[in-house]
C-alpha cells in the first residue's frame, strides 16, 4: 500500500505539472504574422503632438522669415490724419525715424497738415504734434508748429522730446516745453541723436559738435567731419568715399571719426549707410545682407535681409534690440512701396525675436520708433499708425 500511495502522488504531480504548462501556453499567444501598416484617425496627430508648433509665416515677400520668429501682438491702430501728405522719398529713411517716438508713457508723432505762401511766396507749412497715451493710443496733448522745414523729433535718455532742424526745443511728454534750448546762430542743422538717446550731433560747417541731449549745451566734443552718417557718445560715422584713391578695387567704405582722426573699418564691394547699435556696435545693409561690426572693424555677425530690399529701422535706447525694415521693390515716380516687413532682432545674438508686416501705403516708408526697453514697437504713418508688443 505504501508503494501504491506514492505512485499515486507522483502521477498526481505529473497531471497538475502539465495542467500548469497548458495554461500557460494559452496565456501566451502563438506571433501573428507581420501585415503591412494602415493609416489609422489617431496615428498622426499622436505623432504630430511629438513635434514643437511652428509658427506660421503669412507674409508675401521674396526670402523667408525665420523659423523662430513670431509675431509682435498689436495693442492698437489710430488715424491721425486721414489726409496727411505722403513723406517724401528723398527724405524717407530720416522721417522714418524722426517723425514718432516713444517716450515714458506717451507716443508722440510730429506731421504736416497743410501749407500757404507766405513770407515773399515761399510756402510756410504748418505741423502737427500730437501726444498719445501709450496703452490706449487716445490723443492727450497737441500742439501747431509753423515752418518752412519739417522738424525733426528726437527722443532722450530722460524721456524728453527735442524738437528741431537748426535751433532746438526742449519738450516733456504732454507737450510742455522743459525749458531748454539751443539756438543756431549760423547755418548748422541738427540730423543725429546717438542709440541711447543722450548726445545729438550738431553740423556746422566742416565740424560736428556734440550736444548734451538733457541740457541742449556743447559737451566740448568737437569733430572734423561736416556730414555725419551716425553719431555715438565721442565719436561719428561716415559712409563717403575718402579711402577710394588708397584702395581702389573697394567700391564701400565705413569710417569711424574721432577727436583724434579717421578710422577706415570697413572696406568691400557691400558696404551702405552705417548707424551705431551701441558705442561699441556698428551696423550696415548692403549686397543683400546686414552686416554687424565693432568699433575695431571686427566682424561680429553677417546675415541675409529678409527681403529684396532693407534699411535701418531703429534701435531700442537700452540696446537690447533693433530693426530692419525690408520690401521687395519700389516703382514709379514717386516711389512707391510694396508691403513691407519689420523684422526686429536681438541686439546681443542677432536672432530674430518677432516680425511686423504692413500692407502697402503711399508712403515711401513707414515710421517706426521703439519704446526705451525695446518692449514696445511703433510703426505706421499718420493714416494709420500701430504699436505693437515685442514677445
Amino acid at each position: 500500500m505504501h508503494a501504491v500511495g506514492k505512485a499515486t502522488v507522483v502521477v498526481l504531480l505529473a497531471l497538475l505539472f502539465f495542467g500548469l504548462l497548458e495554461a500557460a501556453g494559452q496565456q501566451a499567444p502563438a506571433p501573428i504574422p507581420a501585415q503591412p501598416p494602415t493609416a489609422s484617425k489617431q496615428t498622426a496627430p499622436t505623432q504630430a503632438s511629438k513635434q514643437p508648433a511652428q509658427p506660421v509665416a503669412q507674409v508675401h515677400l521674396a526670402g523667408e522669415v525665420p523659423p523662430n520668429d513670431q509675431r509682435a501682438t498689436l495693442l492698437w491702430s489710430v488715424t491721425l490724419a486721414a489726409d496727411a501728405p505722403a513723406v517724401l522719398p528723398t527724405e524717407a529713411e530720416f522721417a522714418g525715424t524722426r517723425s514718432a517716438v516713444i517716450a515714458g508713457d506717451r507716443v508722440v508723432a510730429l506731421f504736416q497738415t497743410d501749407s500757404e505762401l507766405s513770407h515773399g511766396g515761399r510756402p510756410i507749412h504748418t505741423f502737427r504734434l500730437l501726444s498719445l497715451d501709450l496703452k490706449t493710443g487716445e490723443v492727450k496733448g497737441q500742439k501747431d508748429i509753423q515752418g518752412q522745414k519739417c522738424p525733426y523729433l528726437f527722443a532722450s535718455s530722460d524721456d524728453h522730446l527735442i524738437l528741431g532742424h537748426t535751433s532746438l526745443t526742449c519738450y516733456n511728454p504732454d507737450l510742455t516745453e522743459s525749458g531748454e534750448k539751443f539756438v543756431e546762430t549760423g547755418h548748422g542743422r541738427t540730423m543725429l541723436i546717438s542709440p541711447d538717446g543722450s548726445v545729438l550731433a550738431h553740423e556746422t560747417g566742416a565740424v560736428t559738435e556734440l550736444l548734451d541731449a538733457h541740457t541742449l549745451s556743447p559737451t566740448g566734443v568737437r569733430i572734423a567731419e561736416p556730414e555725419a552718417a551716425a553719431v555715438s557718445l565721442h565719436a561719428v560715422l561716415s559712409a563717403d568715399a575718402r579711402w577710394a584713391s588708397q584702395f581702389p578695387r573697394d567700391l564701400t567704405f565705413v569710417t569711424l571719426i574721432d577727436v583724434l582722426m579717421p578710422h577706415l573699418v570697413y572696406r568691400g564691394p557691400c558696404g551702405g549707410q552705417p548707424a551705431f547699435l551701441a558705442e561699441d556696435k556698428i551696423l550696415f545693409i548692403g549686397c543683400g545682407k546686414v552686416t554687424v561690426i565693432d568699433s575695431s572693424g571686427k566682424l561680429l555677425k553677417e546675415f541675409p535681409l529678409p527681403a529684396a530690399k532693407g534699411s535701418f529701422a531703429g534701435v531700442s535706447r537700452n540696446g537690447s534690440r533693433f530693426a530692419i525694415v525690408s520690401s521687395d521693390y519700389s516703382i514709379g515716380d514717386p516711389s512707391y512701396k510694396p508691403d513691407e516687413l519689420f523684422t526686429i532682432y536681438n541686439s546681443e545674438n542677432f536672432e530674430s525675436v518677432a516680425t511686423v508686416a504692413l500692407e502697402k501705403q503711399d508712403e515711401a516708408r513707414s515710421w517706426s520708433a521703439f519704446s526705451a526697453d525695446g518692449s514696445f514697437f511703433l510703426c505706421g504713418s499718420p493714416r494709420k499708425l500701430n504699436l505693437y508688443r515685442i514677445p
